[in-house]
């Protein structure tokens, strides 16, 4: 008796840790806007099937893949900042390079913040002219 009840409370542990993992997944599935066609679809019918090992082979698998889940998505904000900052003006990193100075050719001023910069913010060669660059 004292097995079957360990084995019980198991079981119930498991699930509730099984079912907070696939809703975890979802959610950022559902914010990162893809689908789990990967994914088998187990209802808490089959779950519950399942026997302890299983399920324990199945919550490790859940884990792991959040755990990658997450970590690619950390990555890949990073990257998408990253990218994002590469593409702002150095002087007031709120909006977007496109203006190209003359003659030294550095692209790394918005429109507003060209016109108030003798000289290159990057090289320091003096502006004898601005182009606008669409890019």
């Amino acid at each position: 008796m004292d097995i079957k009840n360990a084995n019980t409370g198991a079981l119930t542990s498991l699930n509730s840790q099984l079912s907070s993992l696939q809703k975890r997944v979802t959610e950022l599935e559902v914010e990162r806007g893809t689908g789990p066609q990967w994914q088998p679809r187990l209802n808490g019918h089959a779950i519950a099937a399942l026997q302890v090992p299983d399920l324990v082979a199945l919550a490790g698998y859940y884990e792991a893949a959040l755990e990658c889940t997450r970590a690619s998505l950390q990555t890949r904000r990073m990257v998408e900042e990253r990218e994002t900052e590469l593409k702002l003006c150095v002087i007031c990193q709120e909006a977007e390079k496109c203006t190209l100075l003359v003659p030294c050719g550095h692209l790394c001023v918005c429109e507003a913040c060209s016109s108030v910069v003798e000289d290159c913010p990057i090289c320091r060669a003096s502006i004898m002219q601005r182009l606008r660059a669409f890019v």
